[in-house]
């Protein structure tokens, strides 16, 4: 930079180039100058929030490639209430700037960034999700996040600014802001920068003040975020990324020359990337620094996911983890290739390829191990150089890891893992933080999921080596929530593969199951959608995704419907094709799926194969798919299960009569078998193919029969992990069918994979919506008078009790279930919990008036009990007071993402349901809406 004129020039540049696209107008509640003095806490905070929360940012302890160090210097609690406002005071961008920018690590980084720029946009201490403090940078990321769950605001009102603080030492300072607010909400916000007198002086871009200078642009990678969502997002995002450079008076300005996200300022060259938080979702951060010649300062490295120790013995003992990564040599505990216990058990089949997540990785040896042999990894270290390594390890190799950079101890919101990998992580951090590490462990993991540990063997005896641990140490600190499943004595693998190593324990644990129901608390009301089981809120959208959806799906699993395999291996087979159906305005196609066992799902850990060969199928499903005739189109479809066989939902004569459907006792009417066409007032399929739908179903039973008999069908097939009496009732397994036609479907040429939507009526109905919980390919559900097990609640429910459903139909629920008969205040979840599982997509659910039976009126309760998620998440919940009844009809007025629709009618479908369902279809299942 040569002049003053220079900054103005590029800046009203970008200025223009953003303004359209960032708006202008301040954030809706946002700080006025005259409260600019005003450091508050969150709203949510408690009283005393800030200086409890900065004090806890780090337990005690020390691990191999680990760090924790005491708590931070506290601050002092603030005072009043300010919205999240992305703004900044110049005076404190000066003071910081002035002080605290020298080349040198400062243990009182963290408070001063936090009091600085933090705590006047509105945050909390609690809410700084990452930090790093060196000699080159400070690094903080900031995360806030404020719903309103009241039902006043269309979309929940949501708010929310996550803010990176990027100090880069000695005279440049980047802070990068994205804000959200719901679609239909408040106003998104602008970026400000408050002067000394209050006065907004965002766009004067550079200002002198008593001897010292301050310059600022902003960044040509602002403007709104950019990025695939990998679900459904109904906010609206804004962003904005600003330089700081601070010089004297009496020296010349700074050079300063932006290219891309490559900022030059004087001798220095700065490579950015910022990303979105969190980093598990969207990838890392990361920063190079080089010098007037190229040389590097600071190789390019990710950025912290999590906060990193900070006070002084903290970083000194960071900067000693981190030294024995860098130059050419390797770490002592380093061997350069798979750990010789971990390789085992892949190579045995005692573990088989799934989600597993590393603690203390090094420099990446066993990861990119897990990686080639099919695992999803997650990778964790603490030492940047480490992490560095084991990139390039994982681009040598070709393999995809996710690198994360952060302490065991303070881990961001990750999602559960089913294996987690710790090669001597554990006997370091247990000397000062063995309840730590093992909540931190409790976090990552579901009730079946694996924990193997390699950790020193205090038997041994010879000199130098890892801190070691009796076997007794092991079993207390991890038998609270793991059982044993071995404890081995081995040794640590050595860099010379013939070299002796130190003793060791390689030990397997499996997160035991949750408690018995007889174990279970009685609650009062429904249980809260948006508070973890160990009491702790849900915070943010990630937070719902990561955690919160994966632990109600294991606790329906664990208490009602009982777990199911993992996804068989589909070979689709087109047996039939007729393009004259409904006089040439359809084509069915008959297509048959056979499922086989996945070579790594295998027998159940202790259990049997079955008696059959390996290679044959567990199922095979027969399936009709009905689309309109038209070529060169993708169509909604509409899929189901049906319970008289597929010759009955039709008359057409090519249609596969199946004659196990006809024979089935449930399809009876009045004393003769229904037969070929005798529901096709009940499905309507040529209704659907006249509206432009595709429509697609199979026969129960093709998957399991509807009785107390699980010798037939594919429960026979199949031994699983769990607990038995936690296994897949028939309702789960119908559910599991459901998804592998849809399995199907994704890869249809005639069927958008965009538009599935699942319908059932009854016992099929309750399927449905299992299946749209659980999986999130399906864009819409219609549970049609689903009663008990499906729609209904099951506390206060004065229809069809959990103890009758269980006395008459045993088998559609898992074993556990009949355990809440007459105790359903004691069941840790109901059925407005499985409907939150399906937000934010749709869900229309089509009641009958005289069906006291299926009990809408108790459905009508679980929506709006549910709701507060589908608000929660940035969508709109129920749109009107009432449910909607005929002859009203469907309008986009009036039928949001969830609705219930009632007509008098008793407990069947017909045509004027039909009516309403593509009514909300045409409405809701399009792509925009996904």
């Amino acid at each position: 930079m040569t002049s003053s004129r220079w900054w103005k020039r590029l800046s009203l540049g970008i200025v223009l180039l953003y303004s359209l696209r960032i708006g202008v107008a301040a954030v809706d509640g946002a700080e006025t100058p005259a409260a600019a003095g005003a450091r508050p806490q969150s709203a949510q905070s408690g009283p005393g929030d800030a200086s409890r929360a900065v004090a806890d940012p780090q337990a005690a302890g020390i691990a191999s490639g680990r760090i924790a160090g005491p708590p931070g210097d506290p601050i002092k609690p603030t005072a009043g209430s300010l919205p999240l406002s992305p703004l900044v005071r110049t005076t404190d961008l000066l003071t910081l700037l002035e002080k605290h920018s020298r080349p040198t690590a400062d243990p009182k980084a963290f408070g001063i960034l936090f009091e600085r720029l933090l705590a006047p946009a509105g945050f909390a201490s609690s809410e700084v999700v990452a930090f790093e403090e060196n000699a080159v940078f400070s690094y903080a990321v900031a995360d806030a996040y404020r719903p309103d769950l009241t039902g006043k605001e269309p979309l929940g009102g949501l708010r929310r600014l996550t803010r990176h603080v990027l100090l880069l030492k000695p005279d440049c300072l980047v802070i990068d802001d994205v804000w959200a607010t719901a679609a239909a909400g408040p106003k998104s916000g602008e970026f400000r920068v408050i002067g000394a007198d209050g006065a907004d002086v965002t766009r004067s871009y550079s200002l002198m003040d008593q001897g010292h200078r301050l310059d600022w642009l902003l960044l040509p990678t602002g403007g709104p975020s950019a990025h695939d969502r990998p679900w459904p997002s109904f906010h609206r995002e804004s962003r904005a990324t600003y330089v700081f450079i601070y010089s004297t008076a009496a020296d010349k300005p700074l050079a300063v020359s932006v290219e891309g996200q490559k900022l030059s300022v004087g001798q220095r060259v700065y490579e950015l990337s910022l990303s979105r938080w969190p980093a598990w979702l969207y990838g890392n951060s990361a920063l190079a620094v080089s010098g007037p010649k190229g040389e590097a300062i600071l190789a390019k490295r990710v950025l912290p996911t999590g906060v990193l120790p900070h006070d002084e013995e903290g970083l000194r003992l960071l900067e000693r983890w981190d030294a024995a990564y860098r130059g050419a040599g390797q770490p002592s505990w380093e061997i350069d290739r798979a750990s010789s216990d971990l390789a085992a058990a892949v190579e045995s089949g005692e573990l088989r390829p799934c989600g597993v997540i590393e603690l203390g990785c090094g420099s990446g040896a066993n990861a990119v191990f897990l990686a080639k042999k099919g695992f999803q990894v997650t990778a964790i270290d603490i030492a940047p150089g480490a992490l560095r390594r084991a990139e390039e390890r994982a681009k040598r190799e070709g393999v995809r890891v996710d690198w994360l950079l952060a302490d065991v101890l303070r881990l961001p919101s990750l999602p559960p893992a089913e294996l987690i990998y710790d090669r001597g992580c554990y006997h370091g951090v247990r000397r000062t933080a063995a309840a730590g590490y093992v909540e931190a462990v409790g976090r990552l993991t579901l009730p079946g999921a694996r924990v193997l540990l390699l950790a020193g063997n205090a038997e041994d005896r010879s000199p130098g080596g890892p801190p070691r641990v009796t076997q007794q140490q092991l079993q207390n600190d991890f038998g609270a929530l793991f059982s044993e499943q071995w404890l081995r004595r081995t040794k640590f693998d050595q860099a010379e593969r013939d070299a002796a190593g130190v003793g060791a324990w390689s030990a397997l644990w499996v997160r035991k199951p949750y408690p018995p129901p007889s174990e279970l608390p009685k609650l009062s009301g429904l249980p809260d959608p948006l508070t973890f089981v160990d009491g702790s809120p849900v915070r943010t959208p990630e937070d719902w995704y990561a955690r919160r959806r994966p632990e109600l799906k294991a606790l329906f699993s664990q208490y009602v419907y009982g777990y199911a395999p993992p996804p068989a291996a589909l070979t689709a087979r087109e047996v039939h094709k007729d393009e004259n159906v409904f006089g040439g305005k359809a084509v069915l196609r008959e297509i048959q799926l056979t499922l086989r066992k996945r070579p790594d799902a295998g027998p159940a850990r202790g259990g049997s194969a079955p008696a059959d060969g390996a290679d044959s199928p567990v199922a095979v499903v027969h399936l009709a798919l009905f689309t309109p005739k038209q070529a060169d189109r993708r169509f909604p479809v509409f899929l189901s299960l049906n319970q008289c066989g597929n010759h009955a939902m039709t008359d057409h004569p090519t249609v596969r009569f199946d004659a196990e459907a006809f024979r089935s006792p449930d399809c009876l009417k009045k004393g003769d078998q229904i037969g070929r066409g005798g529901q096709k007032d009940f499905w309507c399929v040529d209704y659907l193919i006249e509206r432009g739908y595709a429509f697609a179903a199979f026969h129960q039973s093709d998957i399991a029969p509807d009785v107390h008999d699980f010798t037939k069908g594919i429960h026979a097939r199949y031994q699983l992990p769990q607990q038995k009496e936690s296994w897949w009732g028939t309702i789960a397994a119908w559910a599991w069918g459901l998804q592998r036609a849809v399995d199907y479907l994704i890869d249809d040429p005639q069927i958008d994979p965009r538009r599935i939507a699942l319908i059932g009526h009854s016992r099929r109905g309750k399927t449905a919506l299992l299946v749209a919980a659980f999986d999130e390919r399906v864009a819409l559900v219609v549970p049609h008078q689903s009663g008990t097990g499906g729609m209904a609640l099951s506390r206060g429910n004065d229809q069809e009790t959990v103890e009758r459903i269980n006395r008459v139909f045993p088998h559609w629920f898992n074993d556990l279930f009949p355990e809440f008969n007459d105790r359903e205040e004691h069941l840790p979840v109901d059925q407005h919990l499985l409907v939150a599982l399906v937000a934010p997509r749709r869900l229309l659910d089509t009641e009958g008036e005289l069906d006291k039976w299926a009990n809408p009126d108790s459905a009508w309760r679980n929506l709006q009990a549910a709701q507060r998620v589908w608000r929660f998440l940035g969508s709109r919940g129920l749109q009107s007071e009432a449910p909607l009844t005929e002859p009203a009809r469907i309008t986009a007025d009036n039928a949001g993402p969830i609705v219930q629709y009632r007509r008098n009618i008793n407990h069947t479908l017909v045509r004027e349901f039909w009516e309403a369902i593509l009514d909300y279809a045409d409405l809701h299942l399009t792509p925009a809406s996904r």
